[in-house]
């Protein structure tokens, strides 16, 4: 969630205020049917985000770590192209990581080490600026983290579940991009694409505008969570954003082989290139070998005889 700097605290404020007396978490909530709490936290990303980004990486598979990193990488290169200068993250580590830290004398546990690592490697490529920075805090001190949990949470209840009308409350200011090819994907019954013009973090007057043009029908009535947490099948929602992935994915796998092809054509011709001069050199050095079997001597009068006198 994107946040205009003058307007920080004010937005932490409202998140605190819309979570009550307790902590923030939108799947715990909803599990325990507390949805007003989530509903209170989604009318205050309404009011006071400028932008709301959401990656999507599909399919994640067993290698969860690597898909958060590659997710990660995505939302970075965005938010620099966005100018942003602070990026906070929801601390990772869990007690035992931490401890384990201090006691290696290392200032960030694993997994947030691998966040930063993630941001320096883009930062050395040049792929964003070193302006922008990254920072891990505890959501208990930056409750504006509760803001962008329930956009998260929202969204994987749309695509997963099948139920927008969560998302439905913040979608006109949201944007899903997908994460191995950059791609924004458009969540909505009717496949109708984002307003045309800037489609980035806009102040609330530019936002307004957009906000007349919204993304989704009405908002379904509420269903009961499923003991399963999500169905089975894929809903229509997450087979139209598969069907988006599947067309964005096409031209970069085909770009992707383009290249190796010609990368491989390269090698192929650097290869022959070698192997014909090596032929040539190795028969060079044959024939001084051949002459080198058999040398020409010399007698004591200098004369050259064709070998050894074995007479």
């Amino acid at each position: 969630m994107l946040v205009e700097p003058g307007e920080v605290e004010r937005a932490e404020e409202a998140a605190r205020t819309a979570a009550g007396s307790s902590e923030f978490h939108a799947t715990r909530l909803h599990s325990r049917g507390h949805m007003g709490v989530v509903e209170a936290m989604l009318e205050a990303v309404a009011q006071w985000a400028g932008w709301n980004v959401v990656v999507a990486h599909t399919p994640i598979g067993p290698h969860r770590e690597a898909a958060r990193q590659s997710a990660l990488q995505r939302l970075l290169r965005y938010l620099d192209g966005q100018k942003v200068g602070d990026v906070v993250l929801d601390r990772r580590a869990d007690t035992a990581q931490i401890g384990l830290a201090q006691q290696r004398g290392q200032r960030l546990a694993d997994p947030e080490h691998r966040d930063l690592r993630t941001y320096r490697h883009l930062v050395r490529g040049g792929e964003i600026s070193n302006r922008m920075r990254l920072v891990h805090h505890d959501d208990t001190t930056r409750p504006g983290l509760w803001m962008a949990d329930a956009v998260v949470w929202s969204t994987r209840r749309a695509l997963a579940a099948d139920e927008p009308q969560w998302l439905y409350r913040v979608i006109d200011a949201t944007t899903v991009l997908h994460a191995q090819t950059g791609t924004v994907l458009t969540v909505s019954d009717d496949g109708a694409a984002l307003p045309d013009g800037d489609r980035g973090p806009h102040r609330r007057a530019q936002r307004d505008e957009v906000s007349a043009q919204p993304m989704l029908s009405s908002p379904a009535p509420y269903r009961v969570a499923r003991r399963g947490r999500y169905p089975d099948s894929v809903g229509r929602y997450m087979a139209s954003i598969l069907q988006q992935i599947a067309a964005a994915t096409v031209p970069v796998q085909a770009a992707r082989l383009v290249t190796e092809v010609r990368q491989l054509r390269a090698e192929v011709d650097r290869l022959t290139r070698a192997v014909a001069g090596g032929a040539v050199h190795d028969g060079r050095l044959a024939d001084g070998a051949s002459r080198l079997e058999h040398p020409i001597e010399h007698n004591s009068a200098g004369r050259a005889v064709d070998g050894p006198d074995l007479g």
